[in-house]
């Protein structure tokens, strides 16, 4: 549980060094001021004009994904319900457990991809400008800032929604030899997220393919 909100904790806090890099304004450039003094006014104006076209982009794709998501795991999270049941002599507590844990694992993916692409979106510009500096150094920390935001924000959040949904389930197996029973329901987080993850890699996948067709013409 600690470690978890020290990832959240660590992830804000590189979150805040990028928002601070503002995509208008003059000045020196460092990690903490405006990056755009000296540009081109035109090609600023045109960079902010490619930046809102990505975000809207990027929103409409998750906002089509997430809603074939969410129908699927509904259904899957009922024939996981049926199968745990049948598998387990009808027991239906670890049939129900399980599902849970796989609807809980699949949301917690969902909310760690629609993080990740806000990020990632918010960042590339701001890494852009960075690399027009001389060197490297700015470049480099700006990009690499945000993808820990996205890594330490992932497992801290995937390590916290694990700890409560384990304590959740003690309060119904309560005695140490029912635990096996415990981490076989937990099982199903995992597999939620790793369906969602297959979601984000092949409908991503597809998305920028897209992109870079449509960038020929």
């Amino acid at each position: 549980m600690t470690s978890g909100v020290i990832g959240l904790l660590w992830a804000l806090i590189q979150y805040s060094i990028i928002a601070k890099i503002t995509i208008r304004g003059g000045g020196e450039a460092s990690e903490s001021d405006n990056l755009t003094g000296g540009n081109d006014e035109e090609t600023l104006k045109r960079l902010e004009e490619i930046y809102n076209a990505i975000v809207e982009g990027a929103e409409s794709f998750l906002r089509a994904e997430y809603q074939v998501c969410f129908v699927f795991i509904c259904i899957f999270s009922l024939v996981i319900l049926v199968l745990v049941s049948w598998g387990t002599g009808w027991d239906a507590a670890r049939g129900l457990f399980t599902a849970i844990a796989f609807l809980l694992g699949a949301i917690t993916s969902m909310a760690s991809g629609y993080l990740g692409m806000k990020v990632a979106v918010f960042s590339n510009v701001r890494t852009t400008l960075a690399a027009q500096k001389s060197g490297w150094t700015l470049c480099f920390n700006t990009a690499f800032r945000a993808g820990a935001v996205m890594g330490f924000a992932l497992c801290g959040l995937g390590m916290i929604m694990l700890y409560l949904t384990m304590l959740a389930y003690r309060v119904h197996y309560k005695e140490p030899e029912d635990w096996i029973y415990l981490n076989e329901c937990i099982t199903g987080y995992g597999l939620g997220g790793s369906v969602i993850a297959m979601f984000g890699r092949v409908g991503g996948g597809i998305y920028t393919k897209a992109a870079d067709g449509t960038s020929h013409f």
